[in-house]
Formats: structure tokens, sequence, C-alpha cells
């Protein structure tokens, strides 16, 4: 069993992970302390993992922690939103927001090396979950749904959690007219039929992130 307990103090905001006889993967530049008898695995240890690990790069490779204790996270002026994930369902997960999910997930660095990505700037590396169980991720402020009916959403800051595999996203000049020689502003543009989970309003503290 894994049991995600925010605690608040003030503007401040702090995740514990109580771990019951179970395993969790966890982003490991957010861990403050751990107690209690959990062993912490390596994050690659595969040969696949390493082949692939040289190719994406290693922050795609979480340490799986097991056991029965708790892990408290540094504090964050953010919010630490849940995801809850059923049978064969999948998430994407944009960079730098991924915090922690149990095992029976399955986390993995998906690879887009097209054309369109390449041109355009968009990531070519993103970190995909599917499965069964809880995801946690780290945003500036709370995370809410936009869902996509053959639709397109705009993302003018960088502040989104998470999407669908069927969404396709670019990154765009936000007007059509004079271009990047015109030194538009470039945007995140999120397409298709699916859901968008973004950060509205960012806490007081964070727009800085």
């Amino acid at each position: 069993m894994v049991i995600y307990n925010t605690q608040t103090n003030g503007a401040s905001s702090e995740l514990v992970i109580e771990v019951i006889n179970d395993s969790v993967y966890v982003e490991p530049h957010a861990i403050a302390y751990i107690v209690g008898n959990l062993e912490i695995k390596p994050a690659i240890r595969k040969f696949s993992d390493i082949f692939k690990s040289r190719i994406v790069g290693k922050k795609f490779y979480r340490p799986t922690i097991s056991g029965t204790g708790k892990i408290y996270l540094k504090p964050t002026l953010g919010n630490y939103h849940k995801f809850s994930l059923q049978d064969n369902e999948k998430l994407i997960i944009t960079n730098n927001a991924f915090i922690a999910c149990r095992d029976t997930l399955h986390m993995d660095a998906e690879i887009d090396p097209s054309l369109a990505k390449f041109i355009s700037g968009t990531p070519l590396v993103s970190t995909l979950i599917s499965g069964h169980g809880n995801v946690v991720v780290q945003m500036p402020g709370e995370v809410i749904e936009a869902k996509l009916n053959n639709d397109k959403f705009v993302a003018f800051s960088h502040d989104v959690a998470a999407y669908t595999p069927n969404i396709k996203v670019t990154r765009e000049p936000a007007s059509k007219t004079g271009g990047i020689a015109k030194s538009h502003k470039l945007v995140y543009v999120y397409r298709g039929t699916g859901s968008v989970y973004f950060t509205p309003h960012p806490n007081k503290g964070t727009k800085g992130r």
C-alpha cells in the first residue's frame, strides 16, 4: 500500500509518502528524508536501460524505494496533484513535473523523433505513464483539466502538467503574421481529442518557476 499525505505549513506544502510493504518510483531530487525500513534500488538495472539512458538521458529513470516506512519530500510553494490511472490508461507527464508513482504503473521514456517536433523545438522525449495506480506531479498551482474534442489548446506559459497520448504537441508562433522573423512569442499548441491538465493560477512566489 502507498499513501500520499500532503501537509501545509503557511504558504508551503510538503508531501509525505507512506509505503507499507510496497514499492514506489520517486524523483530523487525531491527527497528530503527517508524513515523506516526502506531500500533504495538503482534506477538503471538492465542493459537495455543503460543503452536507452545514453540516448534519452538519465533523468527519465527514477529509483525504486521498497519496504515499509515514510518518504518526506522537500517543501514547495507549489501544489501536489494526484492522477488516478485505470487499467490500460496512459498519460504523458511533462518534463520536470513528475514526483512519484507506485511501481504497478509502467514508466518509460517515450521517444518521438518526428521532423515536425525537431523543427518546432518541441521536446522529442517525454515521460509516459501507463497501467493502474496513482501518479503524483508537482506544479506551481492547482491542476485542472481542459477537455478537447478535435480542438486545440494554446499554452503561453509552461504550466502544463500532463496530457493524454492522442494529443499532438507543436511549438509555433503565437501570431501567424510575420512569423519568427518578427520575434513573435513561441507557444505550445496541443491538438486533437483528449485532455490537457494545466495550472491556470500559479501560487504567489512560484511565478518565476
